[in-house]
């Protein structure tokens, strides 16, 4: 009775008395796949305020940032284990930051003020993982691996929450302060389809995206950690 009716589902999902994928999947396989996906984006070390010109400071302004992410990656299993190269395109706005001008201050037209700015940064990500999947399926798994972020340039424009009133001397400045590459630590669990696949990613960072501001010819340290929690649908195939 128990093989007829597993017969019975495999026909149902239409697999011409084929087991369904996750049923019996292959030991020894290569995929190439695409992936795309959002995030949110957490900056919990970010600094709570820096001195600029005389009258103005920096200050986090507290919230999440988003971005957008698409990938191409390799996945070569063997048996339950798999290794993951993968290289993703992460287009990142961080949350907001608060600059106020008091008497004599830099950036905001006369009568003082505050405005807001944030960074956007676009990163190609190189990734090394590897995962296990649990169970003979292999559908459902887990995967952890190192990356590293290379910024591809700055724009220098206004993030969609920058206020117009902002000078663009430091929105420039703000927008320019994410450093060349940050190394990054991935983790996640993931559905693998026969075809499509969902996941569910933390990227931390383990070294600052920012460490420092140039404005008005000084330097200022700027520490900023982030870290992103990406969701993301897939398609792949087998080679």
């Amino acid at each position: 009775m128990l093989r007829f009716f597993l017969y019975s589902l495999a026909l149902a999902l239409g697999t011409s008395g084929r087991a369904a994928y996750g049923q019996q999947a292959p030991t020894r396989a290569t995929w190439v796949g695409v992936s795309v996906g959002e995030s949110l984006v957490f900056s919990p070390s970010s600094p709570t305020r820096i001195e600029l010109p005389p009258g103005s400071y920096l200050a986090a302004a507290g919230g999440t940032g988003t971005a957008a992410t698409g990938a191409a990656l390799l996945r070569v299993q063997r048996g339950r284990w798999f290794g993951q190269p993968e290289l993703r395109y992460h287009s990142l706005y961080s949350a907001d930051f608060t600059y106020a001008r008091g008497p004599g201050g830099y950036g905001i037209p006369s009568g003082g003020g505050t405005a807001t700015t944030a960074f956007h940064v676009q990163q190609l990500v190189l990734g090394a993982l590897g995962g296990y999947a649990f169970g003979p399926g292999q559908q459902f798994y887990a995967l952890l691996g190192p990356a590293v972020a290379v910024r591809l340039g700055t724009d220098g424009n206004a993030a969609p929450s920058a206020a117009t009133s902002l000078s663009d001397d430091v929105r420039y400045a703000v927008d320019a302060a994410p450093g060349a590459a940050q190394l990054q630590l991935h983790g996640g669990l993931g559905w693998w389809g026969r075809h499509v696949g969902v996941e569910a990613r933390y990227a931390y960072g383990l070294t600052p995206l920012v460490r420092r501001l140039a404005f008005d010819g000084h330097a200022y340290d700027f520490r900023v950690d982030a870290h992103a929690l990406l969701l993301t649908v897939g398609y792949h195939g087998r080679l």
